[in-house]
């Protein structure tokens, strides 16, 4: 089964908050490997590098457990119960807490786009657009256009994201997380975790809408001169509009997947909107 849709019904800027029912692990950790092939003897623990913050031993949060043991009740990912795991019932606070701020990482990606599609829109009734000649008109026109399209079909490209998001949250779950990811030579840090291409593919076929429009989106802003009056950076669409892009921007993120609380972006005063709009051609990526 899959999560349920979080932001491809929702509108751009909307507050509510996702209702998170279970974190299904993503196709590309479920075809790794059988999970119910024999461990190597000893291969099994609890100690993936990539949730250490977690690991059991730890008295000031929610942790893992200190060794794989069978569940039974687990909410979040229904897959591990009735097999071993190193998640627990209680662990599920700490993984529903990150997949909501995945959700807002996502959301503010809507939200900022359709932000600068606003001031755009109120640029449209300003002194300064209406002073530009037709051409430039023309321009700021057709990259206002673009807005729409992209805004529809980021939903369904975000949620599938969000999917991905879930499965590398469950991967905690996982006791035999060795033969899934490479590590450094001192076998202390995952430098990579191995997903298979039929899963970016699955990726692809979520995200080519949204890149497509992605692309043109910010082909056009690039064009309009005028667009370089607002105030606000345009949200950077670049890792969504190739294949690779999408896989690579998705294979890092699943390095870190217990996100840390999201920073708010600092926006220009007014008085620095010539240097800031000087300065801007894409802004910097919400990380």
């Amino acid at each position: 089964c899959r999560p349920p849709l979080v932001l491809a019904a929702a509108p751009a800027n909307a507050t509510r908050g996702p209702s998170v029912e279970q974190l299904p692990p993503f196709a590309a950790l479920r075809r790794l490997a059988d999970p119910d092939e024999m461990p190597f003897e000893g291969e099994e623990n609890c100690r993936n590098p990539l949730f250490s913050t977690h690991w059991a031993g730890k008295s000031d949060i929610l942790h893992l457990n200190a060794e794989p043991s069978t569940q039974y009740d687990l909410r979040l990912c229904p897959f591990y119960n009735g097999r071993v795991a190193c998640c627990s019932a209680s662990f599920e606070a700490e993984q529903e807490e990150a997949f909501r701020r995945w959700v807002e990482h996502f959301r503010r990606k809507m939200s900022h786009l359709h932000d600068f599609q606003l001031e755009m829109e109120g640029l449209k009734v300003s002194e300064t657009y209406l002073r530009v000649d037709y051409a430039e008109k023309a321009l700021f026109n057709k990259a206002f256009s673009t807005f729409n399209e992209a805004l529809e079909t980021a939903g369904t490209c975000f949620d599938t994201l969000l999917e991905y998001m879930a499965g590398a949250l469950c991967f905690a779950c996982d006791p035999r997380w060795k033969r899934k990811v490479l590590t450094n030579d001192a076998g202390t840090a995952v430098v990579a975790v191995r997903v298979s291409e039929s899963s970016n593919e699955d990726l692809w076929v979520s995200c080519s809408e949204f890149a497509a429009a992605a692309d043109e989106l910010m082909a056009r802003v690039g064009e309009a001169s005028l667009a370089k009056a607002i105030i606000s950076p345009i949200e950077d669409l670049s890792p969504f509009v190739s294949r690779i892009g999408v896989a690579e921007y998705m294979a890092a993120k699943a390095l870190a997947p217990m996100r840390g609380p999201n920073e708010n972006k600092l926006r220009a005063e007014p008085e620095e909107a010539v240097i800031a709009g000087e300065r801007r051609r894409l802004g910097t990526p919400d990380v």
